[in-house]
């Protein structure tokens, strides 16, 4: 009997091994046939490849400028630098994708807040001396008078992350930043003593 029940396992897996055989045989001829028709299809799937360098014609990188600021913004980078350091730093052109995140809705829901702020660039970012950012500061100009709303929305985006927003009259004299300086000191000079 267990000779017989052996005979049976044999010839099953033989005939599954031959099955599997004539199945891959039937694939290939078809994938053979398929390529006869149409030549153009892939042969397998291909992992994409990245672009050589004549896929972009005559194209190729320069540099913008040769300063990363504009010479009304570095004159203000030189005025915030001076009012706030030593207790701060400022930095410039700090993309909003480096300082903020959306949450609480579904993955899509927060990927697309996230794409109306992320590709958008905050003039200055002021952080303390152990880089916690405390505040965004936008450099006004006669570009933003038509922008009202658009700043206002900013502004309220900047507050909703905890963040105070500061706008800057073109560039402003230094007894101005002097006094935001102060204000920024006082402000954390407090939460240092009430923590």
């Amino acid at each position: 009997m267990e000779m017989i029940v052996g005979v049976i396992i044999v010839a099953v897996l033989i005939a599954v091994l031959i099955d599997l055989n004539s199945s891959k045989k039937r694939r290939t001829l078809t994938q053979a046939e398929a390529r006869k028709r149409y030549p153009t299809l892939p042969q397998t799937a291909q992992k994409p490849t990245a672009p050589t360098a004549k896929d972009y014609g005559k194209a190729t990188f320069k540099k913008k400028r040769d300063t990363i600021l504009t010479a009304r913004e570095t004159e203000c980078f030189k005025r915030l630098s001076q009012s706030l350091s030593p207790d701060f730093y400022v930095f410039p052109q700090v993309a909003f994708s480096q300082i903020l995140e959306a949450h609480g809705g579904t993955r899509e829901q927060n990927l697309w807040l996230f794409r109306t702020m992320s590709q958008k660039v905050a003039d200055f970012v002021v952080c303390k001396q152990d880089m916690t950012i405390v505040a965004v500061i936008e450099l006004d100009d006669r570009s933003h008078d038509d922008k009202k709303d658009a700043d206002k929305a900013r502004d309220q985006v900047i507050r909703q992350i905890g963040l105070l927003p500061l706008r800057l009259p073109r560039t402003p004299q230094q007894d101005k930043i002097d006094a935001y300086a102060a204000v920024l000191r006082r402000m954390y000079d407090e939460q240092s003593a009430t923590a």
